[in-house]
């Protein structure tokens, strides 16, 4: 009979290059509740891990800060964490940190966890007025966000498969780590943006809106 795997995140887990540190258990290594049949009951699994500090999550995104095929680029802010995050997740207000000046707007309403999907009206010169789906994949109040983006207002077949992702570090400033991740981005695409390369540049303007950002308030 095949075992039962869940995937744990471990919250007091320092490792500052990972979204999320999971970790496989079979049914017989955590502690036992009283029905396995009603694992879905997140309040009851948190009671009886908590010696543990544990608890159940599906990860669906794991990131390598250490990847060369992952663009990384920080900067330090005046402000909260959570003050940064709540811009980030919000993308009626992505306009107001967009390192690529493609962005547009969106009647999205505030990203309140992984799955959530926004659309995003863009511009460039090539393409003109185009529009953005992007699925998060990664959320942790205040600490982390990420999505991965693909074409909503046409069906051609090209997805790159990337992603764009922001992480912090409250200390009390705050550390913005923002990354652009094309592994999982085809070759010949991945050679066109000069893996991963080609996003630099936004990273970096996306950070410099930040910082002005926080620094006028």
């Amino acid at each position: 009979m095949a075992s039962r795997i869940f995937v744990v995140t471990f919250k007091f887990s320092n490792n500052p290059t990972h979204l999320h540190r999971p970790l496989s258990l079979r049914k017989s290594q955590v502690p036992q509740v009283s029905s396995w049949s009603n694992l879905s009951n997140k309040s009851q699994w948190r009671r009886k891990t908590s010696a543990l500090r544990c608890y159940v999550q599906f990860v669906s995104y794991v990131v390598d800060l250490t990847d060369p095929l992952v663009i990384v680029e920080s900067r330090r802010v005046n402000a909260s964490a959570h003050d940064v995050f709540s811009v980030l997740r919000d993308p009626k207000r992505h306009r107001e940190f967009d390192g690529s000046s493609m962005v547009r707007d969106s009647e999205a309403p505030p990203i309140e966890a992984v799955g959530d999907s926004f659309v995003m009206r863009m511009y460039n010169e090539k393409m003109g007025d185009y529009e953005m789906r992007n699925e998060v994949v990664a959320f942790e109040m205040d600490q982390a966000i990420a999505w991965a983006p693909k074409r909503h207002d046409v069906d051609d077949g090209d997805d790159w498969d990337h992603r764009w992702g922001w992480m912090f570090t409250d200390e009390p400033s705050t550390l913005i780590t923002a990354y652009f991740d094309c592994t999982r981005v085809p070759d010949d695409v991945r050679r066109h943006l000069k893996n991963g390369e080609w996003a630099r540049p936004i990273l970096l303007g996306s950070l410099d809106q930040l910082e002005t950002f926080f620094s006028s308030k």
